[in-house]
């Protein structure tokens, strides 16, 4: 039985298993799952029986990746139906192209992202439990499997939980169930004002303990317009959910945690997960941010206490969010529009922008 999460809404296709290995395909419509009964009886191929049936463990076999491609179009009509039209797959590579109508809008609203237009628009297919499609009103979203109904999974019972009503009218509240966002640090800064409102939009989030990765892409221009921009969390494959009534700071884990990727002094043993959360985010941040140190020199003081998870002094989420709207609302106009000349700080080392050109520090 599998959910799958498309575009914010919840589509679910069960596939229920009853002696003689009958699949009964349990919809909301009763000839709708008489119709699918028999296309999954009458497939030439085996039908997944759970999640862990199209996730790869380690580099698949031309023969696994053949059944996963195979299994994503065979639901193409089922799709179809909901008002997603999936991408197709091209022969000679790993990428998705959507179909050319429905034409994309010119505009979108939240929680949609903007659209640039594109003549190479495509959607690199690396992981089985994603495929891209293209709703009925052009928009290019993706659809992702995330859990067996029989055995929810914890990123289903974390998206549950972060959209129910209260936590939805939350402000703080920047996840988002649509995944077709791109990287939150894709496009060029210009100045640090654009800075300091992504890294309060992380902060003001983790308030909630919801963590998120972010890479870097190749950069984009003049997207940062704050009546323009947000930002948002999303993709909780990895997350963890805990009690609403959890002490936080008794919290312990044994999960294992990659420190190193981080720069973060390795913790043997249990950890404090929420502390944890605050240093990995401090880390990834003041990579991206530090680099304005020298515009608004609190930064450095304030990232280090975030990073310090073994240490007392180590800010709490919220202390952390606290502390940095003191220094935001701190900053003159002069600073918040001083612009950036660097992308990454690196242990007291900055990677300067192509067009800057500075002498190269010892």
């Amino acid at each position: 039985m599998f959910i799958y999460l498309t575009a914010g809404l919840l589509s679910l296709a069960t596939i229920l298993y009853v002696p003689k290995q009958i699949r009964i395909v349990k919809l909301d419509s009763p000839l709708e799952s008489l119709l699918w009964t028999i296309r999954v009886l009458r497939w030439k191929r085996k039908f997944p029986g759970s999640c862990d049936d199209m996730i790869w463990k380690s580099d698949p076999s031309r023969e696994q990746y053949l059944q996963t491609m195979y299994t994503w179009e065979f639901l193409a009509p089922f799709f179809a139906s909901r008002g997603y039209r999936m991408h197709t797959k091209s022969p000679r590579s790993d990428d998705l192209f959507p179909e050319p109508v429905p034409p994309h809008p010119e505009q979108n609203t939240y929680p949609f992202a903007r659209f640039i237009p594109s003549h190479d628009i495509s959607f690199g297919w690396y992981s089985p439990s994603l495929w891209a499609a293209r709703d009925n009103q052009g928009r290019d979203v993706v659809i992702k499997l995330i859990s067996d109904v029989s055995r929810p999974s914890d990123e289903f019972l974390i998206m549950q939980r972060l959209n129910n009503k209260e936590l939805r009218a939350d402000p703080h509240n920047h996840t988002i169930p649509v995944l077709e966002w791109d990287g939150a640090f894709t496009a060029d800064f210009g100045t640090v004002a654009e800075l300091m409102e992504i890294t309060k939009a992380f902060l003001e989030n983790t308030g909630m303990n919801v963590i998120c990765g972010f890479i870097a892409l190749i950069s984009a221009k003049g997207l940062r317009n704050p009546s323009e921009v947000r930002y948002a969390l999303l993709d909780f494959g990895a997350s963890q959910m805990f009690p609403c009534d959890t002490v936080i700071e008794d919290m312990t884990s044994t999960r294992r945690l990659n420190y190193r990727l981080r720069g973060l002094p390795v913790v043997k043993g249990s950890h404090n997960p929420f502390k944890s959360d605050v240093a990995f985010l401090g880390s990834g941040l003041q990579t991206r941010i530090r680099h304005i140190e020298n515009v608004v020199p609190e930064l450095g003081p304030f990232f280090d206490q975030m990073v310090i998870m073994t240490d007392e002094k180590q800010l709490t989420a919220s202390q952390a969010l606290s502390r940095f709207l003191e220094i935001y609302s701190s900053l003159s106009p002069e600073q918040l529009q001083a612009l950036v000349i660097a992308t990454h700080w690196r242990k007291d080392k900055l990677i300067y922008k192509p067009a800057y050109n500075p002498v190269p520090q010892e």
